[in-house]
């Protein structure tokens, strides 16, 4: 396991322990402080183990230019009549991504009747209006347990799907395995 996967891990591990925290929590503030950063974590987790896979792949495997532009979230530029990915950041939509690989490496699209799929949109929907708030949202403990389930089961698919294995971290429960 190289020292970015270990990161990967670590966030999403940091997460589970933010959710028991909230938990656990008596206080009304610190319970929200507890879940914002759950729900953060858990994204910037999956958003994490995304961006290595898509590193990983277009590396590997003779991506067309535009779905390496779009995974790397690099801009596509024409250098003296040729296609190139530039250095200049061109930001994709998390879920675009996960699509994108889910189908090249499955074949199928995935479902909007996977439960799973549903409830992730809605987590990042959530983690994007704490990013960037326009109004006050109310989260719970057990939408954040949905949340981060749905987080796993995303990449457990995506896993399957490139790799032909589990991901590794699928077995383990919402349990932390941190202390703090």
């Amino acid at each position: 396991m190289n020292e970015f996967d270990i990161f990967c891990s670590n966030l999403l591990e940091e997460s589970k322990r933010f959710l028991e925290k909230s938990k656990n929590e008596k206080n009304e503030d610190g319970k929200k402080a507890y879940q914002h950063s759950c729900l953060l974590l858990s994204i910037c987790s999956l958003e994490a183990y995304i961006n290595g896979i898509s590193e990983e792949m277009t590396l590997a495997n003779g991506f067309p230019i535009h779905f390496k532009g779009i995974l790397l979230e690099k801009e596509i530029r024409i250098d003296k009549g040729e296609f190139i990915l530039s250095d200049t950041l061109k930001m994709s939509r998390l879920t675009e991504r996960i699509e994108i690989l889910y189908r090249r490496y499955s074949r199928k699209k995935i479902s909007d009747s996977n439960e799973w799929w549903a409830i992730l949109k809605q987590g990042i929907d959530l983690r994007n209006k704490i990013t960037h708030p326009k109004e006050n949202i109310e989260l719970t403990d057990i939408l954040l347990e949905k949340i981060l389930q749905s987080v796993i089961e995303c990449l457990t698919a995506i896993y399957r799907a490139v790799y032909k294995n589990n991901f590794p971290k699928s077995n383990l429960s919402l349990t932390s395995k941190l202390n703090f």
